[in-house]
C-alpha cells in the first residue's frame, strides 16, 4: 500500500516528506499523474496543489477512474479541496475549510485558490491565494482590527484583481495613499498577522490537516466503497485513451506510455496488419469467436456485422469505394471486400482503447515486453514527441511515404492504397503513421 501526496506552493514536497516520510511526494498534479503513478487498490491518493494553467488540469474521470480501481483518494485546501466538492458525492474525501466552503456553496470561483508560483521545483508562492485573503480579512474582523466595511471593501478590491497579481503589498498599493482610510485598514491588518500568524494561510492549516488524517488513520477505510456511476455512463473513449497515454512503465529511467509502444508497432512492426486484423474480427464476432480458427472468427463476424445491418445487399457502392481501393473492388471476391471494410472501419466501444494496461493484447502482440519497451525509449526523438517543430516540407512527406511503402511491403506510395495499409494497422490516417515516424527517426523494422 502506498500513499501519493501531490503539492507545491501549499505545502512543498519536502515538507510533505518530513510530515509523512513514508508517502512518496510529487510536484501538482495535473492531467494524466494519476495514471502515470500507476496507482491501484489499496493505494492512497492526496491531492492539495494541482496546475491549470501551465498543463491540463486533472480530470474529474481521471479521479473516477483509479476510485473504480479501489484506490482511496483525498482532497483538501487547494485543487484537490475543488476536485473533491465535485466529486464528494462519488467518494472522494474532502477534508478542510475550503472544501467545506465549496461543497456547500460558500465559495464558488476557482480563482478562490489559484496563485502564481515559481517554476524552479521548489514551487514557491508568488502571490496570495483569496482565499486565504478572506481568511485573513475575518480574523482581522473578528479581533476588531477592521471594520465590516473595511473588511467587505479589502475583499472586493482583492476580487478585482488577476489571481497572479493578488498579494499584501500589492493590496496597499491598490488601497491608496498612506493617509487613506482602506490603506490604514491593510496597515491594521498586517499589524493582526503579525500577532495572529495562523490567520495567513488557511490554505496550508488545510493540508496539515489532511495529513494528519492520513498520518493518523493508517488503515482508514470509506464506510461503503465509492459510488462510482456504471461505466456506461462515464467512461467514454477519452477517458480510455487518457488512461493509454499516462498509464506505462519506465525504461532507461524513462516513462513509456503503453499507447506509445503500440503506436511504435503500428508503424514498425511488419506482421502488425495481421494481428490488428485478427484482434477487430474477434471483437467483432464477440463470444461466438472464443477459440474458433481463424476463418471459423471471419465468418463470426461477417454474421455479426450481417445482423448490424453490415452486408453486401446493404452496403451503397460509395461505402465500399471509400474503404477500398480500385484494385480491391474489381479483384477481391465479396466476402474478404467486407472483411477488409470491418477491420478499417472498426473503432472500438464507447470506454474502451485497443490494447491498454487491462488486455494483455499488447504484451502478446509486441513480443519480449521488455524489449519493445526499451525499443520505444532508444528510437524516441524527445523533442518531436513533445510536439511537433513546424509544417514538414513536401520532400520529407515524399520520403517518409516511400519509407511506409517499404516497411509495409505496399505497392504503391499512391494515397488510397498507402490509407488503406494505414487502416489495416489501425490508423485511421497516413498522416497519423508519418508522425509516428517522425517522432522514432531511428525507428527499427520489428519482425
Amino acid at each position: 500500500m502506498t500513499t501519493h501526496v501531490f503539492s507545491g506552493p501549499t505545502m512543498s514536497p519536502p515538507e510533505v516528506r518530513g510530515f509523512l516520510p513514508r508517502a512518496v511526494a510529487h510536484p501538482p498534479v495535473s492531467h494524466g499523474d494519476l495514471h502515470r503513478i500507476g496507482c491501484g487498490p489499496d493505494d492512497k491518493v492526496l491531492i492539495i496543489d494541482g496546475l491549470f494553467q501551465q498543463r491540463i488540469p486533472i480530470r474529474h474521470k481521471e479521479i473516477l477512474d483509479v476510485m473504480a480501481a479501489g484506490t482511496r483518494v483525498v482532497g483538501a485546501a487547494s485543487m484537490g479541496a475543488l476536485r473533491a466538492a465535485e466529486l464528494h458525492t462519488y467518494g472522494m474525501k474532502g477534508i478542510g475549510e475550503v472544501f467545506h466552503a465549496y461543497r456547500t456553496g460558500g465559495l464558488t470561483a476557482d480563482d478562490e485558490v489559484a496563485v502564481a508560483h515559481q517554476e524552479d521545483g521548489s514551487y514557491a508562492a508568488l502571490s496570495e491565494p483569496l482565499v486565504n485573503i478572506r481568511h485573513t480579512l475575518a480574523s482581522a474582523l473578528r479581533a476588531a482590527a477592521v471594520t465590516g466595511d473595511e473588511a467587505r471593501a479589502l475583499l472586493h478590491l482583492s476580487k478585482s484583481l488577476p489571481y497572479y497579481e493578488r498579494s499584501w503589498p500589492r493590496l496597499a498599493r491598490c488601497a491608496g495613499p498612506a493617509s487613506g482610510g482602506l490603506r490604514r485598514a491593510v496597515d491594521r491588518v498586517l499589524e493582526h498577522l503579525a500577532l495572529v500568524p495562523a490567520a495567513a494561510d488557511l490554505k496550508r492549516q488545510d493540508a496539515l490537516r489532511a495529513l494528519s488524517h492520513l498520518r493518523d488513520a493508517a488503515d482508514d477505510r470509506p464506510s461503503s466503497p465509492p459510488v462510482i456511476p456504471p461505466s456506461a455512463r462515464w467512461r467514454t473513449n477519452f477517458a480510455a485513451s487518457w488512461e493509454a497515454h499516462h498509464r506505462g512503465e519506465t525504461a532507461l529511467g524513462t516513462h513509456v506510455p503503453y499507447a506509445a509502444v503500440l503506436r511504435y508497432h503500428q508503424v514498425f512492426q511488419r506482421s502488425f496488419a495481421s494481428s490488428w486484423r485478427e484482434y477487430v474480427l474477434r471483437h467483432v464476432a464477440g463470444t461466438r469467436a472464443g477459440h474458433a480458427s481463424s476463418e471459423e472468427v471471419e465468418t463470426a463476424a461477417l454474421q455479426a456485422a450481417r445482423r448490424a445491418g453490415i452486408s453486401a445487399d446493404t452496403l451503397p457502392t460509395h461505402r465500399l469505394t471509400h474503404w477500398l481501393t480500385k484494385d480491391e473492388l474489381l479483384g477481391l471476391d465479396e466476402r474478404e471486400q467486407l472483411l477488409r471494410l470491418l477491420v478499417r472501419s472498426y473503432r472500438v466501444r464507447p470506454g474502451a482503447a485497443p490494447f491498454t494496461a487491462s488486455t494483455p493484447a499488447l504484451r502478446r502482440l509486441v513480443g519480449d515486453w521488455p524489449t519493445a519497451v526499451r525499443r520505444v525509449v532508444t528510437h524516441t526523438d524527445v523533442a518531436h514527441a513533445s510536439g511537433p517543430r513546424g509544417f514538414p516540407g513536401p520532400a520529407d512527406t515524399l520520403a517518409l511515404c516511400e519509407r511506409l511503402v517499404g516497411m509495409w511491403e505496399v505497392d504503391t506510395n499512391a494515397g488510397r492504397t498507402l490509407t488503406a495499409a494505414a487502416r489495416d494497422r489501425g490508423l485511421p490516417t497516413v498522416r497519423q503513421a508519418l508522425d509516428i515516424l517522425r517522432a522514432h527517426p531511428t525507428g527499427e523494422v520489428v519482425e
